[in-house]
């Protein structure tokens, strides 16, 4: 395997000089088995040390219920770690032209949806790679959550949010649901799984029961929740409560969606809760 020189910074060689280690100027630190008798030509590949860490910004996130697993997805790579044993598992390289903005974990730990494109990518979790078996075309996707149960998952797509049935693929009209001005930024299911929360850049937080939105194609409206035109970013649904959460806006403060006039001032940037 041929390495360009010009994409590397750093180089040594270990004690017995049969391993080379270097760091390419994506800052990753790889190794090459190298055989100075030129007798194993075939075998001398670059592996990665401890795995492909982002060198771009990461776009999403998502924490597996079951497994000691997180999921991280940046433009080209989607990465699995054991946040456990703190090291990295698998990696998967996103095709050439082809951007990652969001990641979901199945709760089972087996499997994946992430937002590649133009489609939203379905892949098993296997013991050493992450395997594609079925796409669906979704443009705009930046936001995917699975229902606590696995069985739904709810795809922000533009200012619409869609609910699929994880199983069978299928997102009926009366799932499609409308009423942002905005682009979704975050998505949080209830406890039940009967309905969800998302909010928007432009500062509303809606919630939705699914059984309302199947009959009357309409949310939970008197629990909305508005800050006009200053962008909410994270959203996290209070335990125990209905129709309640916490979000976080641009305006440096945590709001409890029951209070609209007195938030928790926090002094800094926060874009998630």
């Amino acid at each position: 395997m041929r390495i360009d020189a010009n994409n590397i910074t750093n180089v040594v060689l270990n004690t017995t000089e049969d391993m080379l280690y270097y760091v390419d100027r994506n800052n990753q630190l790889l190794k090459l088995n190298i055989a100075l008798d030129g007798t194993d030509v075939e075998s001398t590949k670059s592996e990665y040390v401890h795995g492909p860490f982002h060198f771009e910004d990461i776009t999403g996130m998502d924490i597996c219920l079951r497994k000691q697993l997180i999921v991280t997805c940046s433009k080209s790579y989607i990465c699995i770690w054991n946040y456990a044993e703190r090291k990295f598992e698998i990696a998967f390289k996103c095709p050439i032209g082809e951007e990652a903005t969001a990641v979901a974990f199945h709760p089972s730990g087996f499997h994946i949806l992430a937002a590649v494109g133009d489609k939203v990518l379905m892949m098993n979790v296997l013991s050493h790679t992450i395997k594609e078996y079925h796409s669906i075309v979704m443009k705009n996707c930046r936001e995917i959550r699975f229902s606590n149960g696995g069985h739904m998952f709810a795809a922000g797509v533009g200012s619409y949010t869609h609910v699929y049935n994880f199983y069978t693929v299928e997102c009926p009209p009366n799932l499609q649901c409308k009423g942002h001005s905005g682009k979704i930024t975050n998505i949080d299911w209830f406890e039940d799984d009967s309905g969800f929360s998302d909010c928007c850049n432009q500062g509303l937080v809606y919630f939705y029961d699914l059984q309302i939105q199947r009959l009357e194609l309409t949310r939970c409206k008197d629990d909305d929740f508005k800050r006009r035109n200053i962008p909410i970013s994270g959203i996290a649904n209070i335990p125990g409560s209905t129709n309640r959460a916490l979000v976080v806006s641009a305006e440096k403060k945590i709001w409890d969606t029951s209070d609209h006039y007195n938030g928790c001032d926090t002094r800094y940037n926060i874009s998630q809760v």
